[in-house]
C-alpha cells in the first residue's frame, strides 16, 4: 500500500513542479508584457504631443494665409482704385479720390526711393 502512495506523492509533486514552472513563466510574459505596455504607452504619449504641435503648427499657418489673404485682397482693393483713379486722370477727369492716389502715390515713391534710390524703374516687370 505505500508504493501507491509514495508514487501518489511523486505524482502530485510533478504536477506542482509543473504548475510552478507555469506559473513562473506566466510571470515573465506579464514582466514582458508590461515592459512593452509602458514602452507602447511612451510613444503613444510622443505621437500625442506632435500631433499636438502639429495642429497649433497648422492653426498659426492658417492664420498665417488668412492674413496674408486679407493683406492680398486689400491691396487688389487698392490697385483697382488706384488703376480707375489713374484712368479717369488720362481722360482728363480730375477727381478728389485723384488728389488721394497722387498723395499716396507720392509718398509710396518717397518711400521706395528712400529705400532703394537706385532703382530704375524702366528695369521693373510687371
Amino acid at each position: 500500500m505505500e508504493k501507491p502512495s509514495t508514487m501518489l506523492i511523486e505524482q502530485l509533486q510533478s504536477v506542482h513542479s509543473r504548475q510552478r514552472k507555469v506559473i513562473q513563466q506566466l510571470q515573465a510574459d506579464n514582466a514582458r508584457l508590461l515592459s512593452d505596455l509602458v514602452e507602447i504607452r511612451r510613444e503613444r504619449d510622443a505621437f500625442r504631443a506632435e500631433a499636438a504641435k502639429l495642429r497649433k503648427e497648422q492653426a498659426e499657418l492658417h492664420n498665417r494665409m488668412d492674413e496674408t489673404l486679407s493683406e492680398y485682397q486689400d491691396l487688389r482693393r487698392e490697385r483697382l482704385t488706384l488703376s480707375r483713379a489713374f484712368s479717369n486722370a488720362s481722360l482728363g477727369r480730375p477727381s478728389k479720390a485723384n488728389n488721394k492716389v497722387m498723395h499716396i502715390l507720392t509718398a509710396s515713391l518717397t518711400r521706395d526711393e528712400a529705400k532703394s534710390p537706385s532703382l530704375d524703374y524702366n528695369t521693373v516687370s510687371r
